[in-house]
C-alpha cells in the first residue's frame, strides 16, 4: 500500500502539468469519489453478505433480501478494500495548496522544497526518519495510528503520498533511485529477513509493545524496510521498463476497475472453495486463477465496453476501446 500511495503522489504530479486546482479536483472526484460511492452501494455488498453468512448472522437470508438491510444498517457497511479510494480522494483534496505551480517557474512549493535538496541520500532518509517517527510516537490503536487498513496509518500513507509527488517533480531524484536500485533491493532484503527473524512480534502486536525499544528499533527497521523496496522497484521500473506497448496501455486503463473488483470476487469464490475437500494450497491455486478470470472477463466485457459502466469505475469516458 504504501508503494501505491507514492504512485498516485506520482500521479498527482502528472495530473497538475497540465490542469489547474479546479480541473484537478474535478477530475480526482470523478475517478475516485464516483467509484467508491459506486463501490459501496454496488460492488461491496456481497463481501458483507459473505461476512455475515460465515459468521452465522444471515441464516438463510438470500443475497437480494439481505440488500435493503445492508442499505439501512450503518454497523455492517464497512469501506473493505475501497478505504484506499476514500484516502486518495482526502488526501488529494488537502494537498492541494501544496502541489498547485505558482510564479514563473510554475513549481509547487513542494517541488521547490525538493529541488532545494540535491543529495538523493538525504531525502531517503528523510522520508525513513518521518516514517519510523510516526509509527514510533502515534499510538497504535488511536485513530491517527490505527493500522487496521493496509498495515499502515493515515499519517504515514499522506507522507507516502506527498513523497511520492515530490520524488517524480525532480528527475534528478529518479536518476539517484536508478543507480542506488541493486542496493536498495539488497537491503530489502536484508531487512524483510531481520523483521521476520527477530522483529515480527512488536510488528503484528504495536498495541502490547507500544513504547518499548524493542518495538521503536522494530518499527525504525521497518521504516528502512519499506522505503528501500518502494525505491528498489521505482529505479528498477524506471531502468528496466521505461517503455510502452499496447498491453501496457491496456492494462493501465484496467488497473482501478481491477482493484475495485478484485477482493469481491476472491471473497465470493473463496466463501465456497474454503468448504471443498481439499488442500489449502488447491484452494488457494483455484481462488486465485478463478477471481483473476472473473475479473478480468467482466472488465473486457463489460466495464471497459460501456460509457456508464466506465464512468462508474473511473475510466475517461471518450474512448475507443483497447485491444492486447
Amino acid at each position: 500500500m504504501p508503494l501505491f500511495f507514492v504512485l498516485a503522489g506520482a500521479s498527482a504530479f502528472f495530473a497538475l502539468r497540465r490542469r489547474n486546482a479546479w480541473q484537478y479536483t474535478l477530475n480526482r472526484t470523478l475517478r475516485l469519489l464516483v467509484p467508491f460511492i459506486f463501490g459501496m452501494l454496488i460492488i461491496v455488498v456481497p463481501q458483507a453478505y459473505y461476512e455475515m453468512a460465515q459468521d452465522g448472522n444471515l441464516s438463510d437470508t438470500a443475497f437480494f433480501a439481505f440488500y435493503p438491510q445492508y442499505i439501512v444498517d450503518l454497523n455492517i457497511q464497512y469501506w473493505f478494500h475501497l478505504w484506499f479510494l476514500l484516502y486518495l480522494f482526502g488526501f488529494s483534496l488537502v494537498s492541494i495548496p501544496l502541489f498547485i505551480p505558482f510564479g514563473k517557474e510554475r513549481k509547487s512549493l513542494v517541488a521547490r522544497v525538493g529541488e532545494s535538496i540535491d543529495s538523493t541520500i538525504v531525502w531517503i532518509l528523510g522520508l525513513v526518519v518521518v516514517i519510523a517517527l510516526v509509527d514510533i510516537l502515534v499510538y497504535p490503536t488511536s485513530f491517527w495510528g490505527q493500522r487496521e487498513s493496509g498495515g499502515w496509518n493515515i499519517i504515514s500513507y499522506i507522507v507516502f503520498f506527498i513523497f511520492g509527488y515530490v520524488l517524480f517533480s525532480n528527475p534528478k531524484q529518479i536518476g539517484g533511485l536508478i543507480r542506488l536500485r541493486w542496493y536498495f533491493l539488497g537491503c530489502g532484503l536484508i531487512m524483510l529477513v531481520s523483521l521476520f527473524v527477530v522483529f515480527v512480534d512488536p510488528i503484528a502486536d504495536p498495541g502490547t509493545h507500544f513504547g518499548s525499544m524493542y518495538y521503536s528499533l522494530a518499527h525504525f527497521l521497518r521504516a528502512i524496510h519499506s522505503c528501500a523496496w518502494i525505491l528498489a522497484f521505482i529505479g528498477l521500473a524506471s531502468r528496466h521498463l521505461n517503455f510502452s506497448n499496447k498491453f501496457l496501455e491496456y492494462s493501465s486503463e484496467a488497473v482501478l476497475p481491477f482493484y475495485i473488483l478484485h477482493q469481491t470476487a476472491i471473497v465470493s469464490i473463496g466463501y465456497y472453495v474454503v468448504a471443498w475437500n481439499i488442500g489449502v494450497a488447491a484452494k488457494y491455486i483455484v481462488t486465485a486463477l478463478t477471481s483473476l478470470a472473473a475479473v478480468m472477463l467482466v472488465y473486457e466485457a463489460a466495464i471497459g465496453r460501456f460509457v456508464p459502466l466506465r464512468f462508474l469505475f473511473g475510466i475517461a469516458v471518450p474512448v475507443k476501446h483497447k485491444k492486447v
